[in-house]
């Protein structure tokens, strides 16, 4: 992982979220990562990329509403210990045929048992990911990571959990981290991220990004 090379990447990109908060419409960048470790059910697991799955007919929707601009993006991610971790490229939202190919991928994807959480490498490569996604197209966006956990911190390296604290809170990407559920242990993250909440269970999960897409987007 080239994480040494992420805290100089984000720290030139401070400013760009409230930068373009001035618009009345702000196309974002969405990274959402989902835990995938062995705490989760198979039904769990099915229920939040069908979540993300309902989730991409809203963006699809909202492209449509500003023809000729700029597209939002998403990519998805699984992860759980620290090395184990598979994601999605990022897919245009105003793309019909890329929505419904990520789509796809969602709801067939098999629960790849990752074993420990690891909740800070998940950040930091999903960091790593967006930045590097947004230099290959040459455009900057505010960019939007939604972590979702129905566990605790169990196995990032220290290495790790010391270069996401150093790194966030940032105002070039809003992160938001759900616990699902009374084993989810994410106080640690208030310090971390601009938002933190708990939901009671998986099938709220997308009410919650809807919520903070409504309240982001804005």
């Amino acid at each position: 992982m080239k994480l040494k090379k992420l805290f100089v990447l984000v720290t030139l990109l401070v400013g760009v979220f409230f930068a373009n908060q001035a618009f009345s419409y702000t196309p974002l960048m969405y990274k959402i990562i989902i835990d995938t470790s062995g705490s989760v059910s198979q039904e769990d697991f099915q229920q939040a990329n069908r979540s993300v799955a309902a989730f991409l007919e809203i963006l699809y929707e909202r492209s449509q509403l500003h023809p000729g601009e700029a597209a939002e993006f998403i990519s998805v991610s699984w992860f759980g210990s620290k090395n184990k971790y598979a994601s999605t490229p990022f897919y245009n939202c105003s793309g019909i045929n890329k929505v419904r190919e990520l789509q796809a991928i969602l709801v067939n994807a098999r629960h790849p048992d990752f074993g420990s959480t690891a909740i800070y490498t998940a950040i930091a490569r999903g960091t790593i990911e967006a930045i590097e996604f947004e230099k290959s197209i040459g455009k900057q966006f505010p960019k939007f990571m939604i972590v979702m956990t129905d566990g605790e911190e169990n196995d990032s390296p220290d290495e790790h959990k010391k270069l996401v604290r150093q790194i966030f809170p940032n105002r070039a990407i809003y992160l938001s981290v759900i616990g699902v559920g009374s084993g989810a242990k994410i106080d640690e993250f208030k310090d971390v991220a601009q938002d933190v909440r708990m939901i009671g269970n998986i099938n709220e999960f997308y009410a919650a990004l809807l919520i903070l897409s409504e309240a982001i987007g804005k």
